[in-house]
């Protein structure tokens, strides 16, 4: 029907400016969690004795909430008194050896969304770095450098990690905390399901 006082180009266009927006699809999206737990120390990995040297490594979410895992260690053990040794790496997969232990709870994270295709280059990188893992030393590659690079592989950028230029999981670890304290922050006060709603 047409429109009183109103050009056909206008009617046009009023209809093209009301019609509705046709629906996308939405892409699942992944998470990668760079994950770091600053206090654990390498006595418990049979390296050092109570050096607070901390862990890093990676997570990857897909969308239907299934998590895979890496990170790289040292495949023997490094000396106390020279740690700037190299020794062999490897990486491990799941890398969940902080499980059950006390430091278990104490990680914090920083997480990106990632589409399928950079879900799938991270997955292959972390993979074929299980078959030619390199070289680990302490001071300049080391597990903090690994997460960080699987991260670019996947096209985001980990926190900056350097501390007197060694690669460190404590500066991704205050990263993760202040992003936690941020959302809980921004999420206000929570209340108890059990009491009464006003």
């Amino acid at each position: 029907m047409a429109q009183i006082g109103r050009t056909p180009e206008e009617q046009v266009e009023q209809q093209v400016e009301t019609a509705p927006e046709p629906e996308v699809e939405a892409k699942p999206t992944y998470a990668l969690e760079v994950l770091a737990n600053h206090e654990a120390t390498w006595t418990e990995f049979e390296s050092w004795k109570d050096v607070p040297v901390g862990h890093a490594w990676i997570r990857l979410v897909a969308p239907t909430g299934h998590a895979q895992s890496w990170g790289y260690w040292p495949a023997q053990e490094v000396p106390l008194t020279a740690p700037w040794t190299t020794v062999h790496g490897e990486v491990r997969h799941p890398d969940n050896d902080l499980a059950g232990s006390e430091h278990e709870t104490d990680v914090h994270r920083v997480s990106f969304e990632l589409e399928e295709d950079a879900a799938k280059r991270l997955t292959r990188a972390a993979n074929a770095r299980i078959q030619a893992p390199g070289d680990y030393n302490l001071l300049d590659h080391n597990c903090v450098d690994f997460a960080r690079e699987m991260a670019q592989v996947a096209g985001v950028e980990a926190p900056p990690s350097v501390f007197k230029g060694v690669a460190e999981p404590k500066t991704i670890y205050a990263a993760g905390a202040a992003a936690a304290e941020q959302a809980e922050a921004s999420a206000g006060p929570t209340v108890d399901a059990a009491e009464p709603q006003p």
